[in-house]
């Protein structure tokens, strides 16, 4: 039998396994919260909808410059009273945390798909709710380390924001599970790799694997472009032989 101790500890910590679960929990820490620190690495314009009835002060870092934010959601968010935004590149945490409350930490970002009131969502997700006083504690100082860590964490400008939408127009994404149109490649790349890119492009995806293989391989011989097999497992060298 678990001793109490153990059981306490148990209690403090709950495992939720669907976006909904996620969703309600993130609404049961802001019932209760003073204040809202947020590490979520992509923000769109749902967490209007999922913090409307709270009023307290928030501090959020967020990864600005990836295609999955929205910074038309980030300005709203900046907007808001007693709300102070933060953008670091690379973030990629799901940390909802209400200090001396408890904390959530996963894999879902503030977006409608990820937090999800739908029961049988398409996009899985799983996060930990923790309640317990010193894990609370824990990730607190982490959060504070985070947001004064200048300066990979900083401020977020009107010409940030700007630059944002322009390279999210360069990387469209749709709904999820459908397929995600290809930007062209840069300019600054070597003409015989964007020619070997095009070219690839135009293979059939639902020619066999064996078929496919041939096909690329046709054109690495067409290209010139140096293919290196090692044992079992094939990869290519990217450049064109002399």
């Amino acid at each position: 039998m678990p001793s109490t101790k153990v059981k306490r500890k148990l209690a403090a910590t709950q495992f939720l396994g669907t976006p909904a679960e996620i969703r309600k929990a993130i609404a049961g820490l802001s019932d209760k919260a003073g204040s809202l620190d947020l590490a979520v690495a992509f923000i769109g314009p749902e967490w209007h909808r999922l913090l409307a009835h709270y009023s307290g002060a928030m501090r959020v870092v967020c990864w600005l410059r990836h295609p999955a934010t929205h910074p038309d959601a980030v300005k709203l968010l900046m907007n808001r009273n007693s709300t102070v935004v933060k953008q670091r590149d690379g973030l990629h945490t799901k940390v909802y945390l209400a200090p001396g409350v408890g904390a959530i930490v996963g894999s879902a970002n503030l977006s409608q798909h990820a937090l999800s009131e739908l029961v049988d969502a398409p996009q899985s997700e799983a996060a930990v709710l923790v309640l317990d006083p010193k894990l609370i504690a824990g990730i607190s100082t982490w959060f504070r380390a985070l947001w004064n860590d200048y300066p990979r964490t900083c401020g977020i400008t009107e010409a940030n924001l700007q630059q944002a939408r322009e390279d999210r127009k360069k990387f469209p994404l749709l709904q999820p599970h459908t397929v995600n149109p290809v930007p062209p490649p840069p300019d600054h790349l070597p003409k015989w790799m964007i020619q070997m890119g095009k070219a690839i492009g135009k293979i059939p995806l639902p020619r066999t694997t064996k078929e496919s293989l041939e096909s690329v391989a046709t054109l690495y011989n067409k290209l010139r472009i140096t293919v290196i097999t090692c044992e079992n497992t094939r990869f290519f060298y990217a450049m064109q032989a002399s």
